[in-house]
């Protein structure tokens, strides 16, 4: 501190300085008791001198998000574009709907204050709207959160963490994302817009889903993801439908069980709908398509191609088979065509089921 007076005369009186300094910080020798995830400033003093400031976060009650409890559940990547009324109020780019949803798949609320996005997107949880997420709570990172509003309404506001940062929108065709914490690297892989990752989200309107989150699945396989049940995708909230009843029940006789109708998304009330479930064909170049529908929601349902040449020894088709086509019906199911990588020979018979 230094002061500089200049009084009226050699001799003058009339010349009063008293400095004060008021230091804000506590000199503690005990314990500090938190009740609250505070952020606590301190220096350490030698008996000599004061050493510089340290910065840290505590966390009370409440468990820092890792790789085992944080999962990115959901991927926005190729919004459809705006209607006419988005259009009218301001939005005119789809990417401007882009989003992520994250999920806390463990049973203690997670701290997300050091949790940071290194690749893909721009963004940093310190200072966000939401640092702390409840167990089986969902959070979202939005784009621009004025259009998300405005397309999925106002009700999903207090669910948004913020929005995050980058000159270009998320590639279309695929990109790394990589999101870190305290303990290290808690997701790092790049989704893509190739079988087998879904095909439906790259700009016909649904999101990217992770199937089962709660089994805290690989992030970079393909088939662990799939399109939302919704056409506009599902954010803040999980659209998977788990079977309920008698799974070999057949109520309306059509030699499909409960399960199977669950699976295919058909009604076990409808008999005419599960009797074209399975369409197989060969097109012109002799190369056999097998078309069927699927029921997104139906997580617990995996449905496999089998082939045979003779109706007793059945071979799952696997690499024989190539996607040709996703097409998202709008009600929650999606149709997938194959078809054989290669040509069969004139007069070879084969039959085809669904498992």
């Amino acid at each position: 501190l230094a002061i500089q007076g200049l009084n009226s005369s050699v001799g003058g009186s009339d010349f009063l300085i008293r400095p004060t300094i008021s230091v804000n910080h506590t000199v503690v020798a005990t314990p500090i008791v938190l009740n609250q995830t505070s952020a606590v400033v301190a220096r350490a003093y030698d008996g000599q001198q004061w050493g510089a400031p340290v910065r840290a976060n505590f966390i009370v009650g409440a468990e820092l998000a890792d790789a085992t409890n944080l999962v990115i559940s959901e991927i926005m990547y190729n919004p459809v574009g705006p209607d006419a009324a988005e259009i009218a109020a301001g939005f005119t780019d789809g990417d401007q709907f882009e989003y992520f949803e994250l999920l806390n798949i463990s049973e203690s609320p997670l701290d997300l204050n050091d949790v940071t996005f290194t690749s893909g997107i721009e963004f940093n949880f310190a200072g966000a709207i939401v640092t702390e997420l409840a167990p089986g709570g969902r959070t979202l990172i939005v784009r621009n959160r004025d259009a998300f509003l405005a397309r999925y309404g106002a009700g999903l506001e207090a669910q948004i963490s913020g929005e995050f940062a980058g000159d270009t929108a998320l590639a279309n065709n695929g990109e790394r994302l990589a999101m870190s914490g305290v303990a290290g690297v808690i997701r790092d892989f790049s989704y893509n817009d190739r079988y087998p990752w879904p095909e439906s989200p790259d700009g016909d309107g649904p999101s990217l889903v992770l199937i089962a989150p709660d089994s805290n699945p690989d992030h970079s396989l393909g088939s662990n993801w799939r399109a939302s049940a919704g056409s506009m995708g599902s954010a803040g909230v999980g659209d998977a439908v788990p079977f309920a009843g008698d799974p070999s029940a057949d109520v309306d006789g059509d030699g499909l069980s409960a399960f199977a109708e669950h699976a295919f998304g058909t009604s076990d009330s409808n008999a005419s709908a599960g009797a074209s479930v399975l369409q197989a064909s060969f097109g012109a170049d002799g190369r056999l398509k097998i078309s069927y529908p699927e029921n997104l929601a139906a997580e617990d349902a995996l449905i496999m191609i089998e082939l045979s040449g003779d109706l007793s020894s059945w071979t799952p088709a696997g690499e024989m088979l190539d996607l040709e086509s996703e097409v998202h019906n709008g009600d929650g199911t999606a149709t997938f065509t194959f078809e054989s990588d290669e040509p069969l020979t004139p007069g070879e018979r084969i039959f085809v089921r669904l498992k």
